[in-house]
């Protein structure tokens, strides 16, 4: 009997490799997609081109999150690019559903967001949102009712759960404001 070559690998070997490699890359998709709010098609796509360098053998010594981060990067231009090239616009992202995120990891009650989300139909409607950060919006929306309801709440607490400057959450919530005073 021959003696197998070290450097030779088993079948079973190389696929439970390649397949705890994937499911590195699942848990790297869904970070990005939970903080960049990506899309389906997208994510899809950056799997696409993930798995197609695995094939080629382009990652070797390379970090995995690095790699999917570039995937990633190239299948947003690639959408990018196609609703540039076709004349597409993209629909916007509606502030409200950012909306129960923040709130949770705020320890806010549904009060709160109830009547969050309210203010936010009729920004809405007035077009305020229109072109502006949907996250800045729901946490000037959520700042703003939050002080009216009293609620003791740091201004820089919302910022950081947000991922948005304390000064955007000041601008979005006296927008807001303005548009509820002028609806009164």
């Amino acid at each position: 009997m021959e003696k197998e070559d070290r450097n030779e690998v088993s079948l079973p070997k190389l696929i439970s490799k390649y397949l705890k490699k994937l499911e590195q890359v699942e848990e790297i998709l869904k970070i990005y997609t939970d903080k960049l709010n990506l899309p389906d098609y997208v994510v899809e796509e950056a799997r696409q081109i993930y798995e197609e360098a695995l094939k080629k053998d382009l990652l070797c010594g390379r970090a995995t999150r690095n790699i999917v981060a570039a995937a990633t990067y190239v299948a947003c231009r690639i959408h990018r690019l196609l609703l540039k090239h076709l004349n597409l616009k993209a629909l916007p992202i509606n502030p409200i559903i950012y909306v129960n995120k923040i709130a949770s990891n705020l320890n806010l009650n549904q009060n709160i967001i109830q009547e969050t989300i309210k203010i936010l139909n009729k920004a809405e409607e007035a077009g305020l949102t229109r072109g502006k950060d949907p996250v800045g919006i729901a946490a000037g929306a959520l700042y703003l009712v939050c002080k009216q309801n009293n609620v003791d709440i740091v201004l820089n607490d919302i910022a950081k759960t947000a991922n948005v400057t304390g000064a955007t959450i000041r601008k979005r919530s006296r927008d807001i404001e303005r548009l509820l005073k002028g609806h009164h």
